[in-house]
């Protein structure tokens, strides 16, 4: 994650969240149940979406606000990173997904360099067909 124009951007990844929070620079603050079609919520969720509060760096111990974020949660590195190549590669920006029981929207941003996109950052949001978002 960073910090751009006073907003907390990205932080999606769970190992990244629970590190941050180790080392007293993250501040926990609640979850969102993910809207699955149906299906009871239990214990074994593999979507998180969080609220917390982050040290935004400076050295007066202030936190700054992050009011949702989705991050996939015991799910290997290398599931993940494939998931974000095919979305990229599929050269949408927005990608609406079905997983098991989620519907999600996987971002993609993506940084030219020399006439080439690379991907950027890509990242899950919790996804409503109902709502849009």
């Amino acid at each position: 994650g960073e910090e751009r124009d006073g907003k907390i951007i990205g932080c999606h990844n769970w190992i990244q969240i629970w590190r941050e929070e180790q080392r007293g620079n993250l501040n926990y603050l609640g979850y969102i149940y993910p809207k699955r079609r149906g299906y009871e919520t239990d214990e074994d969720e593999n979507i998180m979406t969080i609220q917390f509060e982050w040290k935004d760096g400076k050295d007066d111990n202030t936190f700054e606000l992050k009011p949702v974020t989705t991050s996939f949660v015991g799910v290997s590195p290398e599931f993940e990173v494939a998931l974000y190549t095919m979305c990229f590669l599929a050269g949408k920006k927005e990608n609406i997904i079905d997983i098991g029981p989620y519907v999600l929207n996987i971002k993609c941003y993506a940084i030219a360099r020399n006439q080439i996109n690379y991907l950027s950052t890509a990242f899950p949001e919790d996804y409503d067909r109902d709502e849009g978002y």
